[in-house]
């Protein structure tokens, strides 16, 4: 199996702020092209966009492209910035909240892992609890067959 390690996109720097899908996807596919390169899976270390909306979107437009992709939040994407160029963050109180909706959309998505470092604990209200403490371990699900399995392989170019 092939790996692609990546890390500090911050890919809302180089695409509008925008709450238009297309617009952003057209983006994206531009920074795919210049900074991806053809592998079985993904890991993505930290930092692809300070605005929560871009992020998801991101991670929708990259499960699409690998036959997984195992994500950690870094710094940039957790942050609240409640003014300025990426003050859309007011639609959460705090970073727990932001980390909360990124694990929610997460779930939503079979061949995408989020894993939290350090080990946070989020409040039950925001569904499966899903985090890695730390060190080499398998994230499985309550199966214990590991999730980011795609039943057709996808054509890397």
């Amino acid at each position: 199996m092939k790996y692609f390690f990546i890390s500090d996109l911050h890919v809302d720097f180089y695409a509008p702020l925008s709450r238009n899908v297309s617009t952003l996807r057209k983006y994206f596919e531009a920074f795919f092209e210049r900074n991806f390169l053809p592998a079985d899976a993904c890991c993505i270390a930290g930092d692809i966009a300070n605005d929560y909306f871009t992020y998801v979107e991101f991670l929708k437009f990259i499960a699409e492209k690998y036959n997984c992709v195992y994500v950690c939040l870094g710094n940039h994407d957790i942050i609240m910035e409640l003014s300025g160029h990426f003050g859309v963050d007011r639609e959460f109180k705090t970073s727990e909240e932001k980390i909360a909706y990124f694990v929610a959309e997460a779930d939503k998505r079979p061949l995408l892992e989020l894993f939290l470092f350090p080990r946070i604990a989020l409040p039950r209200k925001f569904g499966r609890r899903k985090h890695l403490a730390s060190g080499p371990h398998a994230h499985s699900n309550e199966t214990g067959v590991h999730r980011c399995k795609r039943q057709t392989p996808l054509a890397l170019m």
